[in-house]
């Protein structure tokens, strides 16, 4: 059971030695490039790894105690009593790892539907707005074009009184003018 526990904790250790075990083992450039590809990966997996362990810590921990159950511990340990060396701590901690990141999926996909229910609740928020400030501008604009000609009639009066003063003067002069 520690043994099984330990591989689904450091699923990356198995890749890792089975990298280093294809550099030792390996000739060629061929061989020893290949061996630091596998190594690079393993650690980018590792990586990976801890960063959803660090999210999820919580549900790390449910995942793993339903994961690695009684039957999988037992398949597990008989398949390392079977063979021997890293390759049957990098199987079984692959298998866990595969099967944990199956049940992850349906959590991301959860995270990724939240942010964009929340923009889509933003986004009706804001409409209502929006319109509510258009309505209020167009209110505004029409009251003003009601004000204007109210404005205009008064002066456009004092405009007429002002000519037939004039005219009125203009006349008066005229009158006292001629002989």
């Amino acid at each position: 059971m520690y043994r099984a526990a330990a591989a689904t904790e450091r699923p990356c250790e198995g890749v890792a030695a089975a990298a280093t075990t294809t550099i030792a083992t390996g000739t060629g450039a061929g061989a020893a490039a290949a061996g630091v590809a596998a190594v690079a990966k393993a650690k980018q997996q590792h990586k990976k790894l801890q960063q959803q362990q660090q999210q999820n810590a919580q549900e790390q921990q449910q995942h793993s105690n339903s994961l690695c159950s009684s039957s999988n511990i037992s398949s597990s340990s008989s398949r390392m009593r079977r063979s021997s060396g890293s390759t049957a701590t990098a199987y079984a901690a692959a298998e866990c790892a595969g099967a944990a990141a199956a049940q992850q999926q349906p959590m991301q996909q959860q995270q990724h539907q939240q942010p964009q229910q929340q923009n889509a609740q933003e986004q009706q928020q804001q409409q209502p707005m929006q319109q509510q400030q258009q309505q209020q501008q167009q209110q505004e604009q029409n009251a003003q074009e009601q004000q204007q000609p109210m404005q205009q009639q008064p002066m456009q009066q004092q405009q007429q009184q002002q000519q037939q003063q004039q005219q009125q003067q203009q006349q008066h002069t005229s009158e006292l003018l001629s002989p």
